[in-house]
């Protein structure tokens, strides 16, 4: 439904916004099965296909011309798509079509503000119930021929998981806290030697006996000094070398380092290490079974479309340059 209303909001002043002529803006880019996609059409899914980010600065022509292929593959898919509803006879719930439209007007100051910006685009509220209609039909063929047609339960993501036991070893862990001494990225020799000296002297402290929360309070120049330097847990792995083969050296409770790193001098504190295991399944079941069924239905409808567009009489025409 999110792309339902970004599409009425880029939709109602694509007229006016490309400055085209009516009659280019009527121009066929492409049919399908002989129902033809036009350039205001192209024109309003491109205007949903920009990012936010780019929408209110210049796009280079190349990138341009990559969101209208983009826009006219999407619209061909959605005829498609309720062609493919239509044949199977689906209709809209029209209280649906009435709740959406209801949702679309709350986004204006009024209604009447609403029926004034489409009438400035060349369009009617009529025009935009069926838009949304065949958006809702669209999206409920999709459930019923994608969504609908993938079943899967506990049986397959048990099969999945004893065929495929190694994708499911959860790596050692440390629960690691730190404490950063900055180091300025224009140091220079003597002022880095004078921070490694402040970092080894921080941590003879701590192992003289100085609690590993007071230094933080006192020495910690990092953003996670106010949560004690928690790191929470760390996989084996996404530390570099030299520290992580410092780190199993030692036992819960104690220090390692310090270490030079891209960030600073860091001392590390073990609060726990746990093991590598294989984790079971009944604590991976549903995100397996949610995993699988996302692929599973992503598969479902790469087949499904490419087996109508297949069928399908799709014809392009070349798209002529615009402004």
């Amino acid at each position: 439904m999110k792309k339902l209303l970004l599409m009425l909001s880029f939709l109602l002043p694509v007229a006016t916004a490309t400055g085209a002529s009516d009659l280019s803006t009527k121009a066929v880019m492409a049919t399908v099965n002989g129902s033809a996609i036009t350039r205001s059409q192209v024109d309003a899914e491109v205007r949903r296909l920009i990012p936010r980010t780019l929408f209110h600065q210049s796009i280079d022509a190349e990138k341009l011309a990559a969101f209208r292929k983009d826009a006219l593959d999407a619209l061909i898919d959605k005829e498609l798509r309720i062609q493919a509803a239509a044949r199977l006879g689906l209709q809209v719930d029209k209280r649906a079509v009435r709740a959406e439209l209801k949702k679309v007007i709350a986004r204006y100051p009024s209604r009447r503000e609403f029926e004034k910006r489409l009438k400035a685009a060349g369009y009617s509220t009529r025009d935009a119930k069926a838009e949304i209609e065949r958006r809702l039909l669209a999206d409920l063929v999709y459930q019923q021929e994608v969504v609908g047609r993938v079943q899967l339960g506990d049986q397959e993501a048990q099969s999945y998981y004893n065929a495929h036991p190694e994708k499911f070893v959860e790596p050692r862990r440390f629960k690691l806290r730190n404490i950063l001494i900055k180091v300025p990225p224009l140091a220079n020799d003597f002022e880095e030697k004078a921070l490694a000296d402040k970092a080894g002297a921080i941590a003879k402290q701590i192992r003289a006996g100085l609690a590993f929360d007071a230094a933080v309070r006192k020495y910690a120049e990092g953003d996670d000094r106010d949560e004690g330097g928690d790191m929470g847990w760390v996989h084996e792995g996404r530390l570099v070398p030299e520290i992580e083969q410092a780190i199993v050296k030692v036992k819960p409770g104690e220090i390692a380092g310090p270490f030079r790193t891209f960030r600073g001098f860091m001392i590390f504190r073990v609060d726990d290490i746990r093991p590598e295991r294989q984790v079971p399944f009944a604590e991976i079941r549903e995100k397996l079974l949610a995993d699988l069924k996302e692929k599973a239905i992503q598969e479902r409808e790469t087949a499904w479309m490419a087996g109508l567009r297949e069928k399908a009489q799709i014809v392009r025409h070349e798209i002529p340059a615009w402004n």
